[in-house]
């Protein structure tokens, strides 16, 4: 029992930190245009340098590592919630799954708006992904 305590624990711990990791990494983006533990000068480049980049490049870039940070993060709320069914002995998975999602929809369609890139090509192979999982995929979980 102590040992399933632990783990749990150890778990649920894992879980907040990505999920802080996740949301640093999406902010070190906004304010640096690099990533954590990185800075310009690991790619070569100087700050006047970036600057005379083309706009839609950097909007881009900030674009793609933000969206990856909200993947981080949405992998820390999976793995918590994980930490909560080791303990409950519930179907938490299943609201695992659905928050997870909803992590990765509310922390990466925003800065598609901001940054220019919410066109549908873009998006619908993400729509799509989160169509399956909530209407094929969860159902059928929760019914198991």
């Amino acid at each position: 029992m102590v040992l399933a305590t632990i783990g749990w624990i150890l778990i649920l711990l894992s879980g907040v930190s990505v999920i802080i990791y996740g949301l640093s990494f999406m902010a070190q983006n906004l304010f640096g245009l690099a990533e954590l533990g990185l800075d310009l000068t690991d790619i070569g480049l100087t700050s006047q340098q970036v600057s005379t980049l083309p706009s839609r490049l950097v909007a881009y870039i900030i674009h793609a590592q933000l969206a990856l940070g909200g993947f981080i993060a949405a992998a820390g709320v999976a793995t918590a919630f994980f930490a909560f069914g080791i303990r409950m002995r519930e179907k938490s998975s299943w609201w695992g799954a659905v928050a997870t999602s909803a992590t990765w929809v509310l922390l990466t369609t925003p800065p598609h708006f901001i940054l220019g890139f919410a066109r549908l090509s873009h998006l619908w192979g993400g729509l799509q992904l989160y169509r399956c999982i909530h209407h094929r995929c969860l159902p059928k979980l929760a019914r198991s």
